[in-house]
């Protein structure tokens, strides 16, 4: 295996534009739910089994990176990285996912929904329903021009991107967000460092990876790839030069801005009904003493 640095090709980046806002989304807005962008949406996700293939059609165009992926489904390859132990070194790597998505989750509208994935190769056509998640996540050994990645993902559906037109005239292909690291390059959970603590920039931290990875399957582009704009350097979606030397698992404000300009901002947690009501009883309480008192003394 080689060393990466954290770079992340998220599909057709160079066609992102939000030349009104420092923050970029792909070209034409992709995301998930309604294409109005400020609104919410359920996206669910899954992960892929081991041995997951590619769908490799004869007529597909080179930027559907097909030909650039060897074997099938290899996240053993990476859970062996984290821990001698492949199964601690699994339940690592699903605990720093969940905490991907809940990182963007508590800053947007959007609401995260695991499901089980049957299998099915990366590409095939048709519904994903009841078989996938709406974003996959796998690990496949990139060959070049990839193979110095640490990971690609597929921008969500929508949006006017060339890529987008083609899945759209090929029967829904079910691409759209899949999240795919590269088994060849080296990973790490980094215990025991904490955000913003600098480090040798090798290898790749598996929390901020993917956090990076999951910003890319629900609609943001590189920050950098328009020029740089005050404060994008603290963005979990930069990576540009210094990206890779310090922890970063949290969004920075471009990160923010550019999340709820897509989906809006996070929905309010509403005060649980238990919680509400032992509040009320003990305003009662205090009321009904309070009543008992004024009426002692006025005897």
């Amino acid at each position: 295996m080689q060393p990466t640095i954290r770079l992340a090709l998220a599909a057709f980046a160079w066609l992102a534009t939000s030349a009104a806002n420092a923050f970029l989304t792909f070209d034409g807005n992709p995301k998930w739910g309604s294409s109005a962008p400020g609104s919410g949406a359920v996206v669910s996700w899954s992960v892929m089994p081991e041995g997951t293939g590619v769908v490799r059609s004869p007529d597909s165009p080179p930027y559907l990176f097909e030909d650039f992926w060897q074997g099938s489904n290899n996240l053993g390859a990476v859970w062996s990285q984290l821990d001698a132990n492949p199964a601690t070194g699994q339940a690592i790597f699903m605990s720093a996912l969940q905490a991907a998505f809940a990182t963007w989750g508590a800053a947007a509208n959007i609401q995260f929904v695991q499901v089980a994935d049957d299998g099915s190769p990366i590409g095939f056509t048709g519904s994903t329903a009841g078989k996938v998640g709406d974003i996959r996540i796998g690990a496949y050994g990139f060959l070049p021009p990839f193979d110095a990645v640490a990971g690609h993902t597929f921008e969500p559906p929508g949006g006017a991107s060339s890529l987008a037109a083609y899945w759209a005239s090929t029967d829904q292909r079910s691409d759209f967000g899949d999240v795919n690291l590269n088994a060849y390059a080296y990973f790490s959970s980094w215990p025991g460092y904490v955000e913003g603590q600098a480090y040798a920039g090798f290898p790749n931290d598996i929390q901020g990876l993917l956090t990076h990875e999951v910003g890319h399957a629900l609609g943001l582009g590189h920050p950098e790839d328009d020029g740089l704009s005050p404060g994008e350097t603290d963005s979990i979606m930069y990576v540009g030069p210094g990206c890779c030397t310090t922890i970063r698992r949290t969004l920075g404000a471009d990160d923010v801005a550019g999340i709820q300009f897509l989906y809006g901002a996070a929905a309010p947690v509403p005060e649980p009904r238990g919680a509400v009501l032992f509040i009320a009883g003990l305003l009662g309480i205090a009321v009904s003493l309070r009543r008992r008192t004024v009426s002692a003394v006025a005897r």
